[in-house]
C-alpha cells in the first residue's frame, strides 16, 4: 500500500504533447508539487511534456516501477494492466471512466480489468477516479492541472469517493490552514475501498485523523467495527440520501443510496463523527485538536452582548446548557467593570470589562469549576484593539498562545471565534497555534462535535449486554417452521420465540373450534383479545381479524364466528389472548440492512406507526447504553416518564428487550424482519401484544 503514496517512480499510460491531452497534467501536477522520483510518460505518439520523453513502447519500461497511473481508453485499461503485470509493476491507479457508473450490467471492459488484476495480483485504485495527493512525497496525480503550490501539509487524510469533492477538499484543508498529509480519490471502488485505505491510515504516522467523503457505504459492518478499533479520530460526510441525488450518485461513481437514519445509527455505534459538508469536515479537523469535552456543561463568553445572545442560543441549539455560575465569582468579575452597567450571567456580555487580566481571571475560574465542561469564546480584534487591551496580545500569534495555555492548562476546550474584520480574521488563522472557527455558531457546532465524539469513543468502553439463552431452546420453532416451508411465523409462534428469550409476551392460546375458545377462556379470563392466527396473514386489522375487549361468552363466540369466516382459507386457528390495557403504546423490531445487517428498531407505535414515522435504529447487536440512547431520541421521548398520572415505564426493562430483539437476528439467521406493534406499556412494565416473524 505504501507505493500509492512514496513510490520511488511512476509510470503515466497515456500521456501525450497535445494540448487536450490530460495524462500529461498528471506529468506536470507532480512536477510543480515536488516529486522527485523519476517519471515515465507512455504514449502512442512520440513527443515530451514537461521535459519528458514520452515512451511509446512500454515494453521497454524499465522493472522496478512501483506505481502505475492509467489514463487511456476504458477497452484498454486491461491491455494496460496486463502490461504492468509483466513489467513487475502491482500498484496502480486506474483514472480512467466508463465503467459501472455508465454501464452497470454487462460491462466487459469492467469484468476485463477484475480478471487481469488477479491474474497479475495488482491493487488499484479506480477506476473513475483522480488518485492520490500525497504532500509529503509531492505525488499528485489528478488529470486536471492543479494549484500545487496552495496546498497545506497537515497530519489530516481523507479518503473520497469523488474526484470533484477530493480535488475541493485539497483545497479547502489548506485555505482553512489545516492542511492535510494524504488525499485518496477511490472512484468505483472495484479493488481498494474505504476499508483498505482506513486500515492503512490507521498505522500510518503522517496521519492524525482520517476523514471520508462517502457516496455508498458497501461494508458497513467491517467499517463499524474498524471505527471501533482506531485511537485515531474518522469523520464522515455522507452524501447521496435523496431520491435526486440517488439518480446522480448511481451514473457518477454507481453508488446505491443507504437508508440514512441505519447510517446515522451505525456511525454513531462506531464513534465516528457524522459531518453535512466539506466545510464541516474541517470544522471537526480544527476542534479535534482541543482537549476532551466530556460533557454538555459549557460558560459562553463574549465582548459583545449580542454575541453572547448569539452563543445562548447556538448552545441550546446543540444540546448544551449554560449553567448558573457562583455569586461571588460573578462579583468579582463585576469588579473589573467600567461603566458598571451590565450585570453578569452565563452567558457572560464582557462589553463593559476591556482588560486582559479581567479576561484572563474569569477564563481561568470558568474552567476551574467542576461542572463546568468547556468554554465558547467570541472575542473581538484588531490591532488597535489588541493595543488597547494589552502588550501580551498585541500580535495575533501572542493572542492565540495567550488563549491556548489557558486551554491547555485546565484540561478543557475553548471554541474560539473572533467579531473582527475578515482579513484579521485570516491572519488569526494562518498562525495556525489553536483552532479559530469562522463565527460563534460555528464555534458552538464544533464543540458539539468533539463532545459527540468523546462521548460515544468512552462508551464504547463499557459493553453492558445481556445473557444468551441456548440454542436448542431459541431456534426450535424456527427451524419447524422452516421445514414446513413457512416464510412468516404466526403471530403466536412470534410471541413464542420472543418469550423464549425473556421477552414479556401476553398469556395466550391459539384454538381451533368453540369448544377450546371456552376452555381457554375459562383459563385466561375476560376481558379478552380474539385475533385470527396464521403465518399467512400478516396485517390482521385491515381484515377486521382482530376483535377486542370482549367481556362475555356471546361476544366471544360472535367474534369467533366472524373471524374463522373471514381466514379465508387461511387457517381456522384463533388466538385468545388477555386484554392488557395501557395508554402508552411502542414498536420494536428488526429488519436486515443490505450493508449493515441486522439493525434494531424502536418507536411509537400502535396502528399509526408508519404514519408517525417517529422510529429510530441502532446496528445490531445492541449494548444497554445503546437501547436507553434510542428510546431518548424519538420525539414522543417524553411519554416514556411520568406523564398524566401514569408511571414512568420501565426503561431498564424496556432496553433489555430492545438488546434482546437485536440478539434473536444476530443468532437466528433466517430472520428477515421482527414486528413487535404494540409493545404496550401495562403500568410500567411493556408487554408484547402483537408480533411477526418474517423469515428469509
Amino acid at each position: 500500500m505504501r507505493h500509492f503514496f512514496y513510490p520511488s517512480n511512476i509510470a503515466i499510460f497515456g500521456a501525450g504533447a497535445g494540448p487536450k491531452n490530460l495524462a500529461k497534467n498528471i506529468v506536470h501536477n507532480c512536477l510543480s508539487m515536488g516529486f522527485e522520483g523519476n517519471i515515465f510518460p507512455v504514449g502512442k505518439n512520440q513527443g515530451e511534456v514537461f521535459g519528458k520523453k514520452i515512451i511509446t513502447d512500454p515494453e521497454s519500461l524499465p522493472q522496478g516501477i512501483e506505481l502505475a497511473v492509467i489514463l487511456v481508453p476504458a477497452g484498454q485499461v486491461a491491455q494496460t494492466l496486463d502490461i504492468c503485470g509483466r513489467k513487475g509493476i502491482r500498484s496502480v491507479i486506474i483514472s480512467t471512466g466508463g465503467f459501472r457508473e455508465f454501464k452497470e450490467k454487462g460491462n466487459q471492459a469492467e469484468a476485463a480489468v477484475i480478471d487481469m488484476a488477479k491474474r497479475h495480483g495488482i491493487r488499484f485504485i479506480g477506476p473513475n477516479c483522480i488518485g492520490v495527493i500525497c504532500t509529503e512525497s509531492g505525488l499528485c496525480t489528478p488529470f486536471a492541472p492543479f494549484q500545487t503550490k496552495s496546498l497545506k501539509n497537515g497530519h489530516v487524510s481523507v479518503i473520497a469517493q469523488s474526484g470533484g469533492v477530493a480535488s475541493q477538499t485539497a483545497y479547502q484543508f489548506s485555505e482553512e490552514h489545516i492542511g492535510f498529509s494524504k488525499i485518496i480519490s477511490m472512484g468505483n471502488k472495484l479493488n481498494l475501498n474505504e476499508i483498505d485505505f482506513i486500515k492503512y491510515l490507521m498505522d500510518d504516522d503522517r496521519t492524525g485523523q482520517i476523514h471520508l467523503y462517502l457516496e455508498s457505504i458497501d461494508h458497513g459492518r467491517k467499517l463499524i467495527d474498524i471505527a471501533r478499533k482506531s485511537e485515531k479520530p474518522i469523520v464522515i460526510f455522507k452524501s447521496n440520501v435523496s431520491r435526486t441525488a440517488s439518480q446522480v450518485a448511481q451514473s457518477h461513481t454507481a453508488a446505491l443510496a443507504n437508508n440514512d437514519q441505519v447510517v446515522n445509527a451505525a456511525l454513531k455505534q462506531a464513534g465516528i463523527v457524522r459531518v453535512k459538508s466539506i466545510h464541516e469536515m474541517t470544522v471537526c479537523a480544527k476542534v479535534l485538536e482541543l482537549p476532551s469535552l466530556k460533557g454538555n456543561r459549557l460558560v459562553a463568553l463574549s465582548l459583545s452582548g449580542g454575541f453572547s445572545v448569539i452563543l445562548g442560543d447556538a448552545c441550546e441549539k446543540y444540546g448544551f446548557i449554560c449553567p448558573e455560575l457562583p455569586r461571588e465569582f460573578l462579583s468579582e468579575i463585576e469588579s473589573f467593570r467600567r461603566g458598571g452597567v451590565i450585570k453578569m450571567s452565563n452567558p457572560m456580555d464582557f462589553g463593559d470589562i476591556h482588560t486582559i487580566a479581567a479576561l484572563k481571571f474569569a477564563v481561568e475560574k470558568c474552567l476551574a469549576l467542576e461542572y463546568i465542561d468547556g468554554l465558547a469564546l467570541c472575542f473581538m480584534y484588531g490591532p488597535e484593539i489588541a493595543r488597547m487591551l494589552g502588550e501580551e496580545i498585541s500580535h495575533p500569534a501572542l493572542l492565540l498562545d495567550f488563549i491556548k495555555k489557558m486551554s491547555v492548562k485546565a484540561g478543557k476546550p475553548i471554541g474560539l471565534s473572533f467579531f473582527a474584520e475578515k482579513k484579521y480574521i485570516e491572519q488569526l488563522k494562518a498562525t495556525n497555534i489553536f483552532p479559530v472557527f469562522n463565527d460563534p455558531e460555528e464555534s458552538v457546532l464544533a464543540l458539539k462535535m468533539l463532545r459527540d465524539y468523546g462521548l460515544h469513543k468512552t462508551e464504547m468502553l463499557h459493553n453492558n449486554v445481556i445473557g444468551m439463552r441456548s440454542e436448542e431452546k431459541k431456534s426450535k420453532i424456527i427451524d419447524q417452521a422452516i421445514k414446513r416451508g413457512q416464510t412468516t411465523l404466526s403471530e403466536y409462534e412470534s410471541k413464542q420465540v420472543l418469550a423464549n428469550y425473556g421477552i414479556q409476551v401476553t398469556k395466550e392460546k391459539p384454538v381451533e373450534n368453540k369448544t377450546g375458545l371456552l376452555e381457554t377462556i375459562k383459563e385466561i379470563g375476560y376481558p379478552i383479545v380474539l385475533k385470527g392466527c396464521s403465518p399467512d396473514i400478516a396485517h390482521k386489522t385491515e381484515k377486521d381479524l382482530i376483535h377486542i375487549d370482549i367481556r362475555n361468552e356471546d361476544e366471544a363466540i360472535a367474534a369467533f364466528d366472524k373471524i374463522t369466516a373471514g381466514m379465508n382459507g387461511s387457517g381456522n386457528s384463533v388466538l385468545v389472548q388477555e386484554m392488557v390495557r395501557g395508554k402508552r403504546e411502542f414498536v420494536a423490531g428488526l429488519t436486515r440492512d443490505p450493508q449493515f445487517g441486522q439493525c434494531v428498531m424502536f418507536g411509537l407505535g400502535g396502528i399509526f406507526t408508519e404514519i408517525l414515522n417517529d422510529v429510530v435504529f441502532r446496528v445490531a447487536p445492541l449494548e444497554r447504553r445503546d437501547a436507553l440512547e434510542m428510546m431518548r431520541e424519538i420525539k414522543g421521548s417524553k411519554i416514556l416518564d411520568t406523564v398524566r398520572g401514569m408511571a414512568s415505564v420501565d426503561l431498564n426493562m424496556l432496553a433489555d428487550i430492545l438488546v434482546t430483539v437485536g440478539r434473536i437476528g444476530m443468532e437466528n439467521k433466517q430472520i428477515k424482519e421482527i414486528d413487535i406493534n404494540p409493545l404496550i406499556i401495562s403500568g410500567s412494565k411493556p408487554v408484547a401484544a402483537d408480533a411477526l416473524i418474517v423469515l428469509e
